[in-house]
């Protein structure tokens, strides 16, 4: 599916894809007052579209580092919560 990814980013370039990618944010914004089924199905989509992004610039690992930076923040918010 990556490969599959990477071909539709390259298909349509940067610029489209970042139309969709806000596109898709939206629908996905709507789905979240509508039921389950709804918001996985756009849940995906936007996944896809970002994964596009993450492949074709090669952000994976900086993506990475930046989900554990904000975890651990998070984290440290919760355990001041509790004290």
């Amino acid at each position: 599916m990556d490969s599959e990814n990477l071909k539709i980013f390259r298909h349509y370039g940067e610029t489209h894809q970042r139309n969709k990618l806000k596109e898709e944010l939206n629908e996905l914004i709507e789905a979240v007052d509508d039921n389950d089924e709804h918001m996985k199905e756009e849940i995906a989509d936007v996944l896809n579209v970002i994964d596009q992004f993450v492949m074709a610039k090669h952000w994976a690992e900086d993506i990475y580092r930046i989900k554990y930076e904000k975890v651990e923040r998070q984290k440290k918010r919760m355990r001041n919560e509790t004290n």
